[in-house]
């Protein structure tokens, strides 16, 4: 109970602080406020899911307080500990989903989780910025709606909520109630005032001959036995807080009690509206069957009717599997005469290239003529060496003819006696 009433005291400061806000700061507030709504919500679902056993101390996980993803604190935390909690209620559920490391990318693990979720059939129209924050009422939502995932696998259903009374809780006064004792409290400083205009010392002593009013007053006051200036001074002190003393409630539109009745006026009409609600939804659910026996009979006549199409088109089918299967063999085949081809051409090319080349050496003229040119050359330097060969001979049959002259003449010569 003492949770319930805390739950309530926290939902009327956000009002509050709502109805306080300006346009820009209202809208901001509304958005606050749902995500701590959801964010209580997803917590108290935690607590069935016994989340501190089966999280906390099995992954070694720091508990989060109870509005931990409604406010921001630390983005990469938050995110990093959201992706924990959702790949955890996702292994409740039965399904996998790999928990993020803590130094992954913040905009990866944003998009693995909105992939997940549609895959989980989720909704997920959220986008990747805002699941980045690692708070906000769209986090909450997604955790709310994976948590919900985790108890339907539990197969947990909520039982009828059990209205406890608390006796020590005191009741809250009501308007008449207040207005009451206001009353009696503006009596007693009009008598106050009253007494304050008598200045006989009787009134101290409760002896002068007051009225019965003003006796009564003083007798039962606080001023007994008092003297005249403190007297004074506590008049003094009634004046001053007097307006303060008039207190005015007004019935709170929030008060759990209001909430309470209001289901039960809600219960009534939902029971009295069933009663002819039911009798539609029947006649619909009657409506609905027919419909469905019309349909599978309706099918049932087609199949019998399509029966030889569906046999000719599975022959049909069969055949063209068979020849798609030819046709894969065969042009398996093909590409590997396409290769071998390829290779015979590339050597004809080079063959050829080969035979060409020998072809233009054959007709070629050239070394021919260059051949007739060297020929015609050692013709002109054999003429040359030739002449040359002449004038020596001619000089050496020179040069002996004058050896042998002068030999012949030096053996016919006279020798001289006188010497």
């Amino acid at each position: 109970s003492d949770h319930f009433f805390l739950q309530i005291f926290v939902f009327e400061i956000m009002a509050e602080e709502e109805d306080r806000g300006d346009g820009g700061s209202k809208q901001e507030g509304d958005d606050s406020t749902g995500a701590f709504l959801a964010m209580d919500s997803f917590y108290d679902k935690l607590k069935i899911l016994d989340y501190d056993t089966d999280f906390c101390r099995k992954l070694g996980m720091k508990p989060i307080p109870r509005h931990y993803f409604a406010v921001p604190e630390n983005a990469n935390e938050q995110l990093y500990y959201f992706g924990s909690l959702m790949s955890w209620m996702l292994s409740v559920a039965g399904q996998r989903f790999p928990a993020p490391d803590q130094y992954d990318d913040p905009n990866q693990i944003a998009t693995n989780i909105v992939i997940e979720l549609r895959k989980q059939g989720l909704p997920a129209d959220c986008s990747t910025t805002k699941l980045k924050q690692g708070c906000g009422e769209e986090v909450c939502q997604v955790l709310n709606n994976l948590a919900n995932m985790a108890l339907k696998a539990r197969k947990f259903k909520y039982g009828r909520p059990e209205h406890t009374r608390d006796e020590n809780i005191e009741e809250t006064p009501h308007v008449e109630d207040v207005e009451v004792v206001a009353d009696r409290v503006v009596e007693q400083d009009e008598v106050a005032e009253d007494l304050a205009d008598d200045d006989d010392d009787a009134y101290v002593e409760s002896a002068g001959p007051a009225s019965s009013k003003a006796d009564g007053a003083a007798a039962s006051g606080p001023v007994e036995g008092l003297t005249e200036a403190e007297v004074h001074a506590w008049l003094a002190e009634v004046e001053r807080v007097a307006p303060q003393l008039k207190v005015h409630l007004r019935t709170d539109a929030k008060d759990w009690r209001g909430h309470v009745e209001e289901m039960k006026t809600n219960k009534e009409n939902i029971g009295g509206s069933l009663t002819t609600t039911r009798g539609q939804l029947e006649k619909l659910a009657q409506e609905i069957n027919k419909t469905m026996e019309k349909i599978a009979s309706r099918e049932k006549y087609v199949n019998t009717q399509l029966e030889g199409l569906l046999h000719e088109y599975r022959a049909q089918q069969d055949e063209h599997a068979a020849i798609s299967q030819l046709w894969s063999q065969s042009s398996g085949g093909l590409s590997e005469k396409a290769r071998e081809l390829a290779s015979i051409t590339d050597e004809l090319d080079r063959v050829k290239a080969k035979l060409d080349e020998k072809g233009t050496s054959m007709t070629d003229a050239s070394p021919l003529v260059k051949i007739k040119q060297a020929l015609n050359k050692l013709k002109a330097e054999i003429v040359q060496m030739d002449m040359r060969m002449g004038v020596i001979e001619h000089i050496l049959l020179s040069a002996s003819l004058r050896d042998k002259a002068a030999m012949v003449h030096d053996m016919h010569a006279v020798p001289d006696l006188d010497a």
